[in-house]
């Protein structure tokens, strides 16, 4: 369907949507295009320059004038191709900016994974602190140090007689410190805790619980990557 005359600009690319004879010898096809170059604000009329050479228009740099009235048999061409690089920048940042989320959401590696544990001693009396040593190993065996992850560490001891003695959540510090050729295997030992005194007697279990946040995303959501254990059992003895 044609275009209104009114939305047609300087600087429009129009095509022509029927034959126009302009002089006597002269006629405008239909389908040429042409871009308009100035209109006459008080007639409406046309000065455009004619995508397709003809030499009776050389003296006039291929350029002509088309009245007003037959601005209604030419329609505006839409360019997708401007339309798209206009779009390009802000499209490419969207395209950038939901990756990276996407990226973040996917991230639940952890920056290393116990495997096993120990406490030192293995029999600790009610009122006396107690160590835990992990072997643990980096998810990717082909590095050499775990990636950086802060994170908050729970501590727990649970009694014989199933009662939990939690420990308030504080920073990682543990120091990763990789095994000789243990091909990603690393040790680390843990800030002592100690057993409560009226803890009772007999087996018992160490346990950590830790959260660790890799990235932005899993901060301001509060959705860390959690790991738990291995659980250490040891003995609570007077």
């Amino acid at each position: 369907m044609p275009e209104e005359r009114q939305s047609i600009r300087p600087g429009a690319e129009v095509e022509f949507g029927a034959d126009i004879r302009h002089w006597e010898n002269f006629t405008l096809h239909r389908g040429e295009r042409a871009r308009v170059e100035d209109v006459d604000p008080d007639t409406g009329d046309l000065f455009v320059r004619l995508t397709q050479h003809h030499p009776e228009l050389d003296a006039w740099g291929n350029r002509l004038s088309v009245p007003a009235a037959y601005s209604r048999r030419m329609r505006i061409i839409k360019h997708r191709l401007r339309f798209w690089l206009l779009n390009a920048a802000p499209l490419a940042i969207a395209a950038a900016v939901a990756a990276s989320l996407a990226w973040m959401a996917f991230d639940r590696e952890p920056p290393w994974i116990r495997i096993e544990g120990a406490l030192d001693p293995p029999a600790v009396q009610r009122g006396h602190e107690v160590q835990a040593h992990f072997i643990a190993v980096l998810p990717q065996p082909e590095r050499t140090e775990p990636r950086y992850c802060p994170g908050r560490v729970q501590r727990e001891i649970i009694d014989s007689a199933k009662h939990l003695w939690p420990r308030l959540s504080g920073e990682t510090i543990a120091v990763w410190r990789a095994v000789p050729n243990g091909q990603g295997r690393g040790e680390f030992v843990t800030p002592s805790v100690l057993v409560p005194g009226e803890a009772e007697l007999g087996p018992a279990i160490y346990r950590v619980t830790t959260f660790f946040t890799c990235n932005w995303l899993q901060r301001v959501l509060h959705w860390p990557i959690v790991q738990w254990g291995p659980d250490i059992p040891f003995t609570i003895v007077p």
